[in-house]
């Protein structure tokens, strides 16, 4: 188990494979700017607001990535999650 210090949160990198209506798997690099991650663990001492298994939006340049048990991980200060994705 992965538990993130002060101040940081531990996230997943999601790989979200776009496709088109015919069924043709469109390349990801037209979104350069952005990617998303879903939250695996928080820092207790953190904003109560964000919980294991929220999607976000994160930069493409915040955080530090790191593979542990063959997935890949990346640690990220608050300030740097961008947007949360809540289902409706």
């Amino acid at each position: 188990m992965l538990i993130p210090l002060k101040g940081k949160i531990i996230a997943n990198l999601t790989e979200e494979k776009k496709e088109t209506k015919s069924g043709l798997v469109l390349n990801n690099q037209s979104d350069v700017n952005t990617k998303q991650v879903i939250i695996y663990s928080v820092s207790q001492d953190l904003n109560k607001g964000l919980r294991k298994g929220d999607k976000a939006i994160i930069s493409n340049f915040s955080g530090v990535e790191f593979k542990y048990e063959n997935t890949t991980y990346i640690v990220l200060e608050e300030k740097e999650i961008l947007a949360i994705i809540k289902e409706v």
